[in-house]
């Protein structure tokens, strides 16, 4: 890089950080967060004992459990790991485990590719047909 260009781009940092402005202060009082209350309806069930009821050795919980309800109706329970598998059922009551691969996140086995894992969670959908996650 010469010294001219240098130069320049020394200005031009030096004027773009300058121009950056900082957000005004917002002096309105905030309320207290909602207070959020749950009890247990029912006694606690199991849904899902790993490793007995595992399909291979990577079914394994391994986040917490959320579901969903479906366009039909169906619930699917899931706890991710890098291999989704789902619990499906009419209710989260009556779900059973499925050896399904729902996602599958192994990709390219291959190191020097890196192509790390993923875990999806945070299921949302509006109309049980597009399922949207994190």
């Amino acid at each position: 890089m010469t010294r001219i260009s240098s130069a320049l781009l020394l200005l031009f940092l030096a004027g773009a950080s300058m121009g950056q402005s900082v957000p005004e202060s917002d002096d309105r009082p905030t309320s207290p967060p909602p207070t959020i209350a749950a009890t247990f309806d029912g006694p606690r069930s199991v849904v899902f004992e790993s490793p007995k009821e595992a399909c291979n050795d990577n079914d394994i919980p391994d986040s917490m459990a959320r579901a969903f309800r479906d366009f039909t109706g169906t619930v699917h329970l899931l706890a991710a790991s890098s291999e989704l598998f789902q619990n499906i059922g009419p209710t989260l009551e009556d779900v059973h485990h499925s050896c399904n691969v729902a996602f599958d996140s192994m990709g390219d086995p291959n190191p020097a590719h890196y192509n790390d894992q993923i875990w999806l969670s945070s299921f949302y959908t509006l109309d049980g047909v597009t399922v949207a996650a994190l």
